[in-house]
Order: structure tokens, then C-alpha cells, then sequence
């Protein structure tokens, strides 16, 4: 099994003693440099380096690439057609990226260094990098990166395997040199890559070799299996979170929560809030409010709630097509997507019919609350076990 995600080469996985040694340099290194300019040079050589060592010489192809990338964003400053530009650089990307999820590039007799390259990358995380980049810069919200803050900004290589997506109006508005740790912070930062580590090669791979069977189980043990596997998807994804977290600090670069207690969620949009956070935040600025937007500006007659069900639906419709292109897990969107209108549609009916105040009193219902949260949980584990049973 692998956890839900986008998923990458094994070369990038956090057991690797060259992601250690490279994680230690970029401390030393990034502590060290308190000029700007050279800091972030030298945090670009670091992400590079890494990736030498991931993809060997097929690192050149990489290199063109961003260099032809590096160009196009270079162009939003000399060009007034920019949304014409950003919806060129949106197209191309996302038909690198369905190639990739298809495996259609390794099915191409000569080309099957495509797949690997872009596997080896983390493409599935790169790809919405570069759409954020590419909208921000439409919207004249920045100007153009440099080379090495276009290095730093979509290879960071501790958020290469598992995320965090970073918004680059966070990554932009970052200190150029962040400030010293305290002894504390430090150990806090430490404390969080461990448990990071504990969590993925201690939790998670226990509940793996004792209790998944690849949904193989009948009756209640289903049941109980089915509730495992949200529990193994949350703690082996959540410890690459926890060490991408903890060694930012360490380094002093930016990197934004991925999980907030999801097994608090009274709701499923309390969930998204919750649960991969950085990739709920990145649908709802890049998909969910623009197709709103323009669906509200075409259809202005046409119920609201209609329309946030039709933007809802288009969301988690490339959510599923972004985790895998399966059935699975456009199942597996649909069902979010119709738990979410829901959702909408149950507390538009309950503020009609009950005061504010009956709605607090209901909201500290400390039973209410725990069905609530069980409900949720449940479609939640239901919705995430269907990828892997239609595989």
C-alpha cells in the first residue's frame, strides 16, 4: 500500500542516508549564511544537489526544463497578456502531468526516463507549485522569480516526497534570513522530525504488517480494517508532514501544517480544514473560488448553492484525478464532493429552522458532537478505502 498523496520515487523516501546527509548540510549551511542573496544560492545548490543524486545524469533534462520555465515566468514582466500566459504554462503542465499519472510516457517505447524523471521529482507536488506560481504571477501579486528562488520554491527537496504544497505568497513574504532558534525551538523542531520518524517506521508500519490486508478481510473484520487504513493513511502521511515541519524550522525555511487533529472533525468541511491542509488550501484559491467566481459571473440568476456545488464538484473531481487516475479515486472525489454539498445543504436547512442560539446549544452537545465526529470519520475511512479495492 502507499499512503494517499501523489506519491514518488523511492530514492526520495526519508530512509535514505542521502536525504540525511543533505538535511544535515542544509542546517549547517542555511544557520550559518546571514546574506541573503548567498543564502539562497546556496539553499538552491543544496535542492540541485539532492536531486544529482536522485536522478543522475538524467538531472540534465531537469535542468533544461526549468530553464524553459525560468523563461516563461521571466516573460509575465514583458508581456500584458499574462493570463493568456498562465493558462499556456496551466495547459502544458497539466498534460505533462496526465501523462504521468497515466503512466503513458513509460508505456512509449524509448521514453520511460519521462516517468522516472518526473517520479523522481515529486512531480505530483511540483505540478501544483508551478500552476500557484503561474497564477500569482498573473494576477500581478509578484514579480518573477530569480533562478535560485525558482529552484527553492518548487524543489525543496525535504517537501519533495509527501508535501507540503506551499502557497507562494507564503513562500514570497518569508524573512529572506529567518531569525536564530532558541535552545528550545530547536529541540522542538528536533522533537518534531522523531516523531515524524517514530510515526512512519515505528505506528505505521506496525498497523501495516499486523493488521492491513490489502481490504482482503470479511464481515467486521472489513469493518475494522477499513477504519486501519485511515488510521495507517493518516500516520504515515502525517510523519512525512511532521519531518518536512520540523527540519524547515531546523533550516529556517518556511513550511506550512499539514494536519491539524483531523480525528476532531465534526464535519467534512471541518475535515479539509484539517487534513492535508495545504492541498484543501491550494483547491480552494486555485479551484474551488475562481470556478465559483466565473460560474456566479455566467449564471447570476442561478441558486448559490447550485453553484457551489457545481465548483465543489469540479474541485474534487481534479482532487481524484491528482491522487491517481483511477476510478477509484474519482469515486473517491465524488464522494467527497457530494459529502461537502451536503453538508452545505444540512446547515442551510438547520439555520431556517433554528435560532442561533439553538444552534450554539447544539454545537456544545457534547453527544451530538461525538456522533458527528464518528459520522464523519466513517465516510471519511469508506470514502479513502475505495482506491484500493477499485485499483
Amino acid at each position: 500500500m502507499q499512503a494517499a498523496g501523489g506519491g514518488t520515487s523511492d530514492a526520495l523516501l526519508i530512509n535514505t542516508p542521502a536525504f540525511w546527509l543533505i538535511a544535515f548540510t542544509a542546517i549547517a549551511a542555511l544557520r550559518l549564511l546571514t546574506q541573503p542573496a548567498a543564502r539562497s544560492i546556496v539553499w538552491a545548490g543544496i535542492n540541485l544537489a539532492f536531486l544529482w543524486v536522485v536522478l543522475g545524469t538524467q538531472i540534465a533534462w531537469l535542468l533544461a526544463g526549468g530553464l524553459l520555465l525560468f523563461l516563461l515566468f521571466q516573460a509575465y514582466a514583458r508581456t500584458s497578456a499574462r493570463h493568456l500566459l498562465t493558462l499556456a504554462i496551466i495547459a502544458a503542465g497539466s498534460l505533462l502531468f496526465l501523462g504521468y499519472k497515466s503512466a503513458f510516457f513509460a508505456s512509449i517505447g524509448g521514453v520511460p526516463w519521462v516517468q522516472q524523471l518526473l517520479a523522481g521529482i515529486g512531480f505530483s507536488f511540483v505540478f501544483l507549485r508551478v500552476i500557484d506560481l503561474a497564477r500569482a504571477l498573473g494576477d500581478g501579486r509578484h514579480a518573477p522569480p530569480s533562478a535560485p528562488s525558482l529552484i527553492n520554491y518548487l524543489v525543496p527537496f525535504h517537501m519533495l516526497a509527501a508535501g507540503p504544497i506551499q502557497a507562494y505568497d507564503e513562500f514570497a513574504k518569508q524573512p529572506a534570513v529567518p531569525a536564530p532558534l532558541t535552545g528550545r525551538e530547536t529541540l522542538d523542531a528536533a522533537e518534531r522530525v522523531a516523531r515524524g520518524l517514530f510515526k512512519k517506521f515505528v505506528l505505521a508500519y506496525a498497523l501495516q504488517k499486523v493488521f492491513l490486508t490489502d481490504l482482503q478481510a470479511d464481515g467486521c473484520w472489513l469493518v475494522l480494517e477499513v477504519n486501519i487504513l485511515l488510521l495507517w493513511l493518516y500516520l504515515d502521511f502525517s510523519a512525512y508532514s511532521d519531518i518536512a515541519v520540523g527540519l524547515g524550522r531546523l533550516m529556517g525555511v518556511a513550511t506550512p501544517e499539514n494536519f491539524n487533529r483531523p480525528w476532531l472533525s465534526r464535519n467534512l468541511i471541518d475535515f479539509w480544514d484539517r487534513w492535508h491542509i495545504s492541498l484543501s488550501q491550494w483547491i480552494r484559491r486555485n479551484m474551488f473560488i475562481p470556478a465559483q467566481l466565473n460560474l456566479m459571473r455566467r449564471f447570476p440568476r442561478k441558486d448559490p448553492v447550485l453553484i457551489a456545488a457545481l465548483a465543489i464538484g469540479l474541485s474534487f473531481f481534479m482532487a481524484g484525478i491528482w491522487h491517481g487516475l483511477s476510478r477509484g479515486w474519482l469515486l473517491w472525489g465524488a464522494m467527497h464532493a457530494v459529502g461537502l454539498v451536503a453538508v452545505r445543504l444540512y446547515t442551510g436547512w438547520m439555520q431556517k429552522r433554528r435560532t442561533p442560539a439553538q444552534i450554539a446549544d447544539d454545537r456544545d452537545n457534547r453527544l451530538i458532537l461525538a456522533g458527528a465526529r464518528l459520522l464523519t470519520l466513517e465516510y471519511v475511512a469508506l470514502a479513502f478505502a475505495v482506491p484500493f479495492v477499485l485499483k
